[in-house]
């Protein structure tokens, strides 16, 4: 889906996640093609119970990745 959009001129994968979720830490950082490729410094463990349950509220799963420090990206 990305890359569609990107194909359409909507976004591009090495547009900042800061466009698009303004107050995101370290949001400057990470470009869409990080996410992309799970290169984006954000550890998995914000996700353990999470994906068990299956209760995937996009603000929740923001607030909660948002509390995490990035991991060296090297």
């Amino acid at each position: 889906a990305i890359l569609q959009l990107q194909e359409k001129g909507k976004l591009n994968i090495e547009d900042n996640l800061s466009q698009f979720i303004v107050d995101f830490p370290d949001g400057e950082k990470i470009q869409l093609k990080h996410l992309l490729n799970h290169s984006s410094g954000q550890p998995q463990s914000w996700r353990d119970n999470w994906y068990e349950k299956r209760k995937f509220v996009f603000d929740s799963i923001i607030a909660k990745i948002k509390s995490i420090r990035l991991l060296a990206q090297g």
